[in-house]
């Protein structure tokens, strides 16, 4: 989710079980992952000399682990990353056979077979069976569903069941049949009792969260996983430039095997490949919108974007879901150039043999418009990222300038000169079905011509009554007619104004409160009246009022669509890359790294220290300050907001990204990748900094290290900074501005 300055609601992801809430006992084990590295913890070991799990299972027995908790462990991924080293993830199960909740063993092992890291997130039980459950699966279903939708009458039915894990069908309300997985659950006294992953995803907000479920019904935590050819594109954003024609990868050559475009696409009409499926969800029913993208020619997708028209004018919506399909692409090639490949989990249909231990079927389902003909969808976006083997869902919603407290509309006031915030009716012609960008200068000087979808320059007038409800009188002929709220329906008002004449409404709220969307009378055609009409709030009505014989009009503000804005799309691909390499971004800290590493592949790619200008459009873009010169560190993360939190990680990257250079940020892309492999999931700032390190370490510029050094500690995340998550899920850090004594 990318997040914004002024709308945080919208930037809300659920991170656990708040403060006092029913969820709270019994305790979880926790347990910090336990990092050990030769240079700290002594040599661990030669795979060369008896094989991968002895060794490790030798160095773990040796720091402290019983044998009981690594009688089980079983690979589940063996990944390739520079340098020749091999990474190897273990997980941790009991002897009934159920994994243990999130314990695992990473290890990374160089070309020799020298044990270079391990990161030891196993739980500390005994090696014996489970304690048994006293509820099943639909039980631990229904209790999370309870939970979590509450107020929703839902009903599940079982389907499949294939090893530990079952599916259900829930209807309609959920976007892919929730999963229940029996999972073995470390608590705090030692002990392993069975208890129930749920996995819901709901089809309205694209929320995917675990949900894990006691033996006995309780509910333990809760985690999102949501944060959030030929074609003629923007390559990075309407701002920055025109369109422009670009070819798509070519069958048989990498990152893109199969080209961008399957070879039948030349015959149907929608836009997918191996790597990803765009389409327009205008109705957000997850449901293809017909016919939006047909295919010119045999595979050349030539829209041209009309930016004074809306984004859902015919040809602009071919022009996003062209643009989607373009940007997901390319960002999939770059980062699979960069390390994130078949064996890392990424996103494809697939994976050509590449992945020993995974699943293809897992392109990227990017949708535009996401729920575009629902206002209550803008200004933002996600990205839900399930396991391996299924689909992650981009979603990329249009923007207006609700995100800095107006409507979708305004009116433009001629003498004085000044533009007000309106909000447009659900009834008659929309003024912003085709309206140009606000003018500029004295509007009575304004065009019709210049005022295409809106009304023209006119007086506005009060009407008389003044509440609109009954006939009004001839004295708002030709002109744009101000109304009170109250009484009667909006549309009657607005009907009684077309009716004496006047080409456009203002209704003016009676109270003080936010702009909102006035709704017809319920028995009345949308189409009528044939005028268009906008609320304002309370003190500009007033103001409006005030003014002798004002000129002015009706008009809107382009709303701005994120399917066009690299950045955006980056950013929200992003997520995905974490989620997958790393693990879990679950938290006030890991998810505010998660947010900032995403605004990482968006400068590492475009080059540029700010995030969604366009979409949000101001120049500075979506965050507080620019990343250039950034004034805030390690000590003004407190978490209270992931957005905000996770700009601290990506000054730091912003920073590295100065002093590698241009010619070198290639060299930097692939040790942020890299990097992954060194850090356990759920990531504090230290082990994003530590992962950097290792990374440089086992590469061809270990004389990076001190650069990694600087970066970090210009931030305060330098020598022995840490950081704390209290109760409450606020965060208590202690900054360091400190290099090591060797980094000048």
């Amino acid at each position: 989710m990318i997040g914004y300055r002024t709308r945080l609601s919208l930037a809300f992801t659920v991170f656990g079980v708040a403060a006092g809430a029913a969820m709270a006992a019994p305790a979880l084990q926790e347990r910090p992952p336990q990092i050990l590295r030769p240079d700290v913890s002594g040599p661990l070991g030669n795979t060369n000399n008896g094989g991968t799990l002895p060794t490790l299972s030798s160095a773990l027995l040796s720091h402290g682990h019983a044998q009981g908790s690594l009688g089980s462990l079983q690979q589940t991924e063996e990944r390739h990353g520079r340098g020749g080293v091999t990474h190897v993830v273990y997980q941790q199960s009991s002897s009934d056979g159920l994994a243990v909740y999130k314990a695992y063993v990473r290890a990374a092992i160089g070309a020799d077979g020298t044990v270079l890291q391990i990161i030891d997130h196993l739980a500390n039980v005994p090696g014996g069976p489970s304690k048994a459950s006293t509820i099943n699966a639909t039980q631990a279903l229904q209790i999370a569903a309870t939970q979590l939708y509450p107020g929703v009458a839902l009903q599940f039915t079982a389907t499949t069941s294939q090893g530990a894990t079952s599916s259900f069908d829930g209807g309609t309300f959920f976007y892919q049949q929730p999963r229940v997985t029996a999972v073995a659950v470390p608590m705090a006294d030692g002990s392993l009792a069975q208890g129930w992953l749920v996995e819901t995803w709901a089809d309205s907000t694209n929320q995917l969260l675990n949900t894990l479920v006691g033996g006995d019904g309780t509910l333990l935590q809760q985690i999102s996983r949501t944060a959030s050819d030929s074609y003629n594109v923007f390559l990075d954003s309407p701002a920055a430039g025109p369109q422009t024609i670009v070819e798509g990868a070519h069958p048989g050559t990498s990152p893109s095997q199969k080209g961008w475009l399957y070879p039948e696409q030349n015959t149907r009409q929608f836009l997918q490949g191996n790597n990803v499926s765009a389409f327009l969800d205008s109705n957000l029913n997850y449901i293809r919108d017909c016919c939006t993208t047909p295919v010119l020619g045999q595979q050349d997708f030539l829209y041209t974007e009309n930016l004074n028209y809306q984004p859902d004018y015919f040809m602009n919506r071919r022009v996003a879901a062209t643009n989607l399909f373009y940007l997901n692409n390319r960002v999939h090639d770059i980062l699979y150039i960069h390390g994130f490949t078949e064996t890392e989990g990424n996103f494809q249909d697939q994976n050509f043999g590449n992945w020993k231990f995974g699943l293809g079927q897992d392109s990227v389902f990017a949708v535009a418009h996401a729920g575009s003909y629902l206002l209550f969808y803008r200004d933002n976006s996600s990205f839900a990222t399930p396991p391996d083997g299924y689909h992650p869902r981009m979603n990329m919603f249009l923007f207006d300038d609700q995100l800095f407290g107006g409507g979708d509309a305004r009116v433009y006031v001629s003498s004085p000169s000044t533009a007000i915030y309106a909000y447009h009716a659900a009834f008659g012609p929309s003024p912003w079905v085709m309206p140009l960008p606000p003018p500029t200068g004295n509007l009575s000087n304004q065009t019709d011509t210049q005022a295409i979808g809106s009304t023209a320059t006119a007086e506005m007038v009060v009407a008389t009554p003044a509440d609109g409800c009954s006939a009004i009188t001839p004295g708002v002929a030709g002109k744009i007619a101000i109304i009170d709220r109250g009484t009667c329906f909006f549309q009657i008002k607005a009907i009684n104004a077309a009716n004496a004449g006047a080409i456009g409404v203002i209704i003016v709220d009676n109270r003080a409160e936010s702009l909102f969307q006035m709704v017809g009378a319920g028995n009345l055609p949308v189409t009528s009246p044939g005028i268009p009409s906008v609320l304002v709030s309370q003190t500009d009505g007033n103001m409006l009022k005030a003014l002798v014989a004002p000129k002015g009009r009706l008009a809107a503000t382009l709303l701005r669509d994120a399917a066009l804005d690299s950045g955006t799309v980056y950013h929200e691909y992003g997520h995905g890359l974490t989620w997958r390499m790393i693990g879990d971004m679950w938290g006030p800290i890991a998810g505010a790294i998660g947010e900032g590493a995403s605004d990482t592949v968006a400068m590492l790619i475009n080059g540029a220290d700010v995030l969604a200008a366009y979409s949000a459009g101001i120049p500075s873009g979506v965050r507080r300050y620019r990343y250039s010169g950034y004034p805030l560190t390690y000590a003004d993360v407190h978490g209270a907001e992931v957005h905000n939190d996770g700009e601290i990680f990506a000054a730091v990257m912003w920073r590295l990204i100065e002093s590698f250079g241009s010619a070198r940020r290639d060299d930097l892309f692939d040790l942020f990748v890299d990097a992954m492999n060194y850090t356990p999931s759920s990531p504090t700032y230290e082990n994003m900094r530590d992962g950097q390190l290792q990374a440089v370490a086992h590469s061809n510029h270990p004389a990076d290290r001190c650069t990694i050094w600087a970066a970090y500690a210009q931030f305060g995340i330098g020598v022995g900074s840490s950081a704390v998550i209290n109760p409450d899920f606020s965060v208590t850090t202690s900054p360091s501005f400190v290099k090591p004594a060797d980094c000048p």
